[in-house]
């Protein structure tokens, strides 16, 4: 489960390199089309798999998995995360555990909104996810975090009710946006 969310998140499995998921991609097409023989094709997923368990057996695999969660997540995502890509399933906790704990990071990211004050939560919402970027516990692209300053400004711009107004702006400058 927490190998599918890294993937999910970070666009590849732990310690499965693109090319070998193109090859493989590559193999099972050449399967299909009738150019390469099930038994032939079965060898070289073989050896891919392979590389992969050498890669997650080798004694700092570990901290190498941890350094790649801490790349794309922070804070209460990161722990959770790494909880779950535990190498050893005794200290795992459950999957029940995981979901619930996952919920309260969601709700914590993203309350339900009513029609009539989405304008205004927008912003409420803008400002969770910004100090969750100040802390380092979510990461936003570039373009992300353009497009919140963009959106800011146009509003300011048509005078429009900006209620968290200088808590976006010092929230923005903390993490050097503005």
């Amino acid at each position: 489960m927490g190998a599918a969310l890294f993937a999910l998140r970070q666009g590849s499995y732990p310690f499965v390199y693109p090319h070998e998921m193109e090859r493989r991609h590559r193999l099972n097409e050449e399967l299909i089309q009738g150019r390469l023989a099930r038994a032939k094709a079965e060898a070289e997923k073989g050896k891919l798999d392979e590389q992969t368990l050498r890669r997650i057996q080798e004694g700092d695999a570990p901290r190498k998995l941890g350094a790649r969660v801490h790349e794309v997540l922070r804070g209460r995502s990161e722990d959770l995360l790494n909880s779950m890509l535990e190498f050893d399933p005794e200290n795992r906790k459950s999957a029940r555990y995981y979901a619930v704990e996952w919920d309260k990071v969601a709700e914590e990211l993203a309350q339900p909104v009513s029609p009539s004050g989405r304008e205004q939560e927008k912003w409420q919402r803008l400002l969770v996810l910004l100090r969750a970027v100040e802390r380092r516990e979510l990461v936003l692209s570039r373009g992300q975090l353009d497009r919140v300053v963009s959106d800011l400004e146009e509003a300011k711009a048509k005078g429009e009710s900006v209620p968290p107004l200088e808590e976006l702006e010092k929230t923005l400058k903390g993490i050097r946006v503005l």
